[in-house]
This record gives structure tokens, sequence and C-alpha cells, in this order.
């Protein structure tokens, strides 16, 4: 029920901001992002990209707001209920491929950090992962029915290419 309500909010406001009738829960989100929690989401699926090369995309974006300029970053994800609302608008657009999220271990193996070097409060990895095989240090969401398509985390090497989620926190 839960689920069903957020989807039914998700889909109500996003296309109220896509009529430009801009409700008051998008009015400060770019057009074609989403507003959830406190922040502005947008999935990138074409072209698919590096880790590296989709933060820098998500950093391309930004908000002004009250005199200070806000970056989008690779989506930190810090709850299940976020997790949750990025695997369910991820479903909405998506092809056979992975999704980038915001946390990687590139400058000590197995401590993860976001773009701006902060430890995750919340993960969700899939079993037996991180597990650094092949030198995997970037972090995505993976979806296969081995995994009941659960929005369950992976580490993979930063050079693959996938689809990739950009998030302003306001």
């Amino acid at each position: 029920m839960k689920i069903s309500v957020l989807l039914f909010v998700v889909l109500f406001v996003s296309q109220a901001c896509a009529r430009r009738k801009r409700p008051k829960a998008c009015r400060t989100c770019p057009v074609g992002w989403t507003f959830w929690g406190n922040a502005c989401y947008r999935i990138f699926n074409n072209p698919i990209s590096t880790w590296d090369h989709a933060e820098a995309s998500c950093n391309g974006y930004s908000l002004k707001q009250k005199k200070r300029r806000l970056t989008g970053h690779l989506a930190a994800i810090t709850s299940s209920e976020e997790n949750t609302f990025v695997l369910d608008l991820w479903r909405s657009i998506r092809g056979d491929t992975g999704l980038w999220l915001g946390y990687n271990d590139k400058k000590v193996e197995g401590t993860f950090v976001d773009g701006e070097g902060v430890a995750p409060k919340f993960t969700f990895w899939d079993s037996d992962e991180p597990n650094d095989r092949e030198g995997e240090d970037c972090v995505g969401m993976w979806n296969t029915d081995a995994n009941q398509d659960n929005g369950s985390w992976n580490d993979f090497p930063c050079e693959n290419q996938y689809a990739f989620v950009c998030k302003i926190s306001r």
C-alpha cells in the first residue's frame, strides 16, 4: 500500500511538473527532474556512461537557492525509502543496464564514500557484496531475477557503462 501511494504521488507530481502546472513540490527542481524528500532527481539512460563521466554530468546541473548554488552529484542514497524511490523511478524508464549510484572506494579499498567524501549512512548490498572482484570500486544498483529486482547494490568496475541517477540536495 505504501509503495502504491508513493508511486502515485511521484507520478502525479512528475506529470504536473511536466505539464508545467508546477505545484509547490516541483517549483525548485529543473524541468524533467522529480522532487522527492528534500532533493531533485533525474535518471539518465541515453547515453549510458562510466562512473566518472556520470558524476561529471551530474556536477553540470545545479540550483540556485538563497544566494548559493547547489551542485548535482550521483545520488548518494541515505535511507531504504530513498532506495525504493530511486528503484521505482528507474523501473519506470530503464533498459537492461545497471544504474550508477554516488559511492566509490577508489581512495581506500573497502571504504565507500560519496562525491564529497562522506561515508554512507545507509547501504543495501546484494549478497556477497561488495567483493572488489576485478577491481570494482564504484557502486551501482543491479537488478536481476537472482535478486528479485529488489534494488540491491553491487560494486562494479568504474569503467563499465550504465545509466545513472543524479541528485541535487536542497
